[in-house]
């Protein structure tokens, strides 16, 4: 039997996973007319025990993507009982999401139902409820939360702006680091020399954006709405008002507000391109450094794109050092001691070198390094990722064509990336994901080219395939990826121990076949 029969999954490749295949609990019956949006579990009325919790929806239309009402559905977890209470008018938007946290000091785990009612440059209304004691409560003023506080904005000479809040002054170059108007965007409002001379009152828009965040680490969360500041027009954004609002007696209020300048993911691509430091070890640093600055009090959504520009950045060094990296095979030791000597510069900064396999050295930005520099402010699939990153890096599965790792081990990597596609599809690292997922079903059920799950000159299975695959269906046989492992047994077991071409064939087609996408970088 020749190698080339077994299927080759070394090369990486990408496929598209259907949503429909993803298995999901049974939902209860909901009322009519309305469409399931988003879900979760916690403990939301506070008894101890875990509930099953459902934002559910009305159309405005048969055929709209806009919600005329938003609701909540409890499946209390003590008795099972159902709890149900509609959101009113305010919840009118499209789709919205809820986050669990902690945001008075009662018993139960309240939420924040972000409701996104479109709007020029993107509002979204934000709901802080409690359902403690199984009563619907909303935790704050709406109108407040959504529109407030106020916040003093004067326009001065010099193309600058300030913000004032209780006090404190955020001043704001109107020009964004530019030297003068260039484009007239000011035009008559001030002169060729920066001096006012018209009227100009700049606009904070509605909320933009939310989070929860425990700003001050007492176990209690803050909630951080975002919202946007423009002059002139309303594409024209000049800055960011961050507000944190936290527990007062009775309700959600606001603490701080705080006014940067604005600086965008966009922003920050062009000032990576334009970073010239020839040493790389310097360029990651500045990369770093100024993700920080730029980004640290930025919303969510900024902070998770800026990071997929880091990333981006932090992979172009790694190819250009790549390009200069000898093979283990062909340099001598004083080529070996200068690779030894990068790798301690560059791995305080997130780059690490590491064996690939046939002689190869790679730079790779470290997954590590970034966890730890970066999981306080990226979104939860960029951290769940990161982790099973890390273990692909340090613990490298396949080399040489060949298995690094146990079968039973594979296994156990296949369904932590299915896991991670089926709780974070439309992910930003959705395909390498899904590499990750073929690469690894296939090499579960059949091996790999120099360690394949059968003898290459009979086709007998070896010793313990069987009962490792058995095992996974028993596992996890409610998973699409269980379904394949057990239909790949059944078409095994149709060979008494054996494999010959047309059962491989047949198997081969059981895994899911690679598309040609494009690299996926929207959230």
């Amino acid at each position: 039997m020749s190698k080339k029969m077994i299927i080759s999954i070394t090369a990486a490749v990408v496929i598209a996973l259907s949503l429909s295949a993803v298995s999901t609990a049974a939902m209860p019956p909901l009322p009519e007319g309305a469409l399931y949006i988003y879900g979760g579990y916690a403990d939301v009325t506070g008894d101890g025990v875990v509930d099953e919790v459902y934002l559910i929806a009305r159309r405005a239309q048969a055929d709209s993507d806009f919600m005329s009402e938003h609701g909540l559905l409890v499946i209390e977890g003590k008795e099972g009982k159902q709890l149900l209470n509609w959101l009113g008018p305010e919840s009118a938007a499209y789709p919205g999401t809820i986050t669990f946290g902690k945001l008075d000091i009662g018993s139960s785990v309240d939420m924040l139902i972000d409701l996104p009612s479109g709007g020029s440059g993107g509002i979204t209304t934000a709901m802080p409820v409690s359902m403690e004691g199984g009563t619907l409560r909303i935790m704050a003023d709406l109108y407040a939360l959504n529109d407030g506080p106020a916040v003093d904005m004067l326009v001065s000479d010099g193309y600058k702006m300030v913000a004032k809040y209780e006090g404190i002054d955020f001043t704001i170059d109107l020009l964004r680091g530019a030297a003068k108007d260039d484009e007239g965007t000011y035009g008559g409002i001030f002169d060729e020399n920066g001096r006012k001379v018209g009227t100009l009152k700049p606009v904070m828009d509605p909320v933009g954006s939310t989070e929860l965040t425990d700003v001050n680490n007492d176990g209690i969360s803050e909630l951080v709405t975002y919202r946007s500041i423009w002059a002139v027009y309303h594409a024209n954004a000049v800055a960011v008002a961050r507000t944190v609002w936290g527990w007062e007696q009775d309700a959600i209020k606001p603490r701080f507000v705080s006014v940067k300048p604005l600086f965008t993911p966009e922003d920050y691509a062009s000032y990576l391109s334009s970073v010239k430091a020839a040493d790389p070890a310097e360029a990651m640093k500045q990369a770093l450094d100024k993700y920080v600055a730029a980004f640290s009090a930025a919303s969510p959504y900024w902070r998770y794109e800026a990071f997929l520009v880091y990333r981006d950045y932090a992979s172009a060094v790694a190819q250009k050092i790549n390009e200069a990296l000898p093979s283990t095979g062909t340099a001598d030791q004083a080529a070996m001691q200068k690779v030894y000597q990068l790798a301690d510069k560059l791995a305080p900064v997130g780059l690490g070198i590491f064996y690939t396999g046939e002689g190869e050295l790679l730079a790779i930005p470290d997954p590590k390094f970034q966890l730890k520099n970066f999981e306080k402010y990226i979104q939860r699939d960029a951290v769940e990722y990161l982790m099973l990153e890390e273990v692909e890096v340090y613990d490298i599965w396949a080399m040489d064509g060949a298995l690094n790792i146990q079968q039973e081990e594979v296994g156990n990597r296949l369904h932590d990336w299915e896991y991670f596609l089926q709780s974070f599809p439309g992910s930003a690292f959705e395909r390498y994901a899904m590499q990750q997922y073929v690469a690894k079903l296939a090499a579960f059920i059949l091996g790999i080219d120099n360690t394949p799950n059968f003898s290459y000159s009979d086709g007998t299975l070896n010793p313990g395939v069987m009962a490792s695959l058995e095992k996974y269906v028993r596992e996890y046989g409610n998973t699409p990826s269980g379904q394949t492992v057990a239909m790949a047994i059944g078409i095994m077991k149709e060979g008494n121990g054996k494999l010959n071409q047309g059962l491989i064939d047949r198997i081969i087609a059981l895994i899911p076949k690679p598309t040609v996408q494009g690299e996926k970088t929207e959230k």
